[in-house]
């Protein structure tokens, strides 16, 4: 005779040994930067059947990621952390996460997705298969066609230098995502054929190469702390941006982090320049 007190002790065992969730969700999602945080939350909309297991540690938006476990920074994922969260699929930045990281999860047979975005092409094209990957294909249509439409507004055409963050002279080449969006807009990058990617170059080179716009990316919405990088620039009355008083913020949010609201830093530049 069967004995239904140890089938249920047995189903307990089973039952309370599976991590929380993991027996309602079909996926079960990691992203290892903020920009993919954004775009896991952005196709997971609706969709029941997925759930966001884990994050990279600076993944702030949306809300929601406050109730989220977080993973490690994506400079450094914590490949124990996500190996105790059971995903199915892990999200990786071609250019944001370390090389070896793909290599430990395919080792451990941890299905992953790799995310391009040295330039347009290949940002559009991984919304693309993201999307698809994700269930939520049209979603993925939808973002890339307001994208390719949004560029078909050409800003008028002036030499710009972008201050990748405060309190740091770092900028942008051509070969970079902000880059090639710059180009895109009609914007002329003072750095774009710099042969690293992210040059940090000197007051002198900023001052012969003459922006008509020097935009910085801020991390702050506070006046009193945007005031104070543009008040950096105000000894450089050579520069004509300093002299015109074109020096513009974005947030860095939406233009550093390449995600789905790129289309938000796009209309930003818009209207700011």
């Amino acid at each position: 005779m069967v004995n239904l007190k140890n089938i249920f002790i047995l189903f307990c065992i089973i039952f309370f040994s599976i991590p929380h969730g993991i027996a309602k969700c079909e996926k079960r999602i990691i992203s290892l930067t903020p920009a993919l945080t954004e775009f896991a939350f952005y196709f997971n909309q609706n969709l029941k059947s997925t759930c966001i297991v884990g994050i990279s540690t600076f993944s702030d938006y949306p809300k929601a990621t406050k109730k989220i476990k977080k993973v490690g920074a994506y400079p450094s994922p914590n490949l124990e952390k996500i190996v105790k969260l059971h995903p199915t699929l892990v999200l990786i930045a071609k250019d944001g996460n370390p090389k070896n990281i793909a290599e430990d999860l395919k080792r451990i047979n941890i299905p992953f997705f790799i995310f391009k975005d040295r330039n347009l092409e290949e940002f559009i094209s991984s919304i693309l298969n993201l999307g698809e990957i994700l269930n939520n294909k049209e979603k993925a249509l939808n973002l890339t066609r307001d994208i390719n439409k949004s560029l078909n507004h050409q800003l008028k055409s002036r030499k710009i230098y972008y201050q990748l963050s405060e309190g740091s002279l770092t900028t942008i080449s051509g070969e970079t995502l902000i880059g090639d969006l710059f180009k895109k807009l009609g914007l002329k990058n003072i750095f774009e054929e710099s042969k690293i990617q992210y040059p940090t170059p000197s007051i002198e080179e900023i001052i012969r190469k003459d922006p008509e716009i020097i935009l910085f990316s801020s991390f702050s919405k506070k006046l009193k702390d945007i005031k104070i990088n543009i008040e950096f620039w105000s000894p450089y009355k050579k520069i004509s941006a300093v002299k015109n008083k074109k020096i513009i913020a974005i947030d860095s949010n939406l233009l550093n982090r390449p995600g789905p609201r790129i289309l938000n830093a796009i209309h930003e530049l818009e209207s700011n320049l």
